[in-house]
């Protein structure tokens, strides 16, 4: 964890990431009736951030909020489990790291 947080820091396109200039929330911004919250796949923030999909999944892995859905269960031989970042969760630890 301490090593991705480390490397998110050092990446150019994570520091200058806000979150009135992503892609979902401007595209939120487009529906008016519907306000539903943006979801990230670790590959869509890997993409805006920067980042690695690994590191993604490394920062997000214990953090409070995300969605993970499938079969964690250490018997199956390749474990594949789906994880969606709420905006709310990606804007804090954002601000967590920034800091």
């Amino acid at each position: 964890m301490k090593e991705a947080v480390a490397e998110a820091a050092l990446s150019p396109a994570f520091k200058k990431w806000t979150p009135a200039n992503t892609k979902k929330a401007k595209r939120i911004g487009r529906e008016p009736k519907e306000h539903k919250e943006p979801h990230y796949t670790p590959s869509e923030l890997a993409t805006e951030w920067g980042l690695s999909v690994d590191t993604i999944r490394r920062l997000f892995d214990e953090e409070p909020g995300v969605l993970k859905i499938g079969n964690p269960s250490p018997w199956i031989r390749r474990r594949r489990i789906l994880i969606r970042i709420p905006f709310d969760v990606v804007q804090r630890v954002h601000r967590r790291i920034s800091a």
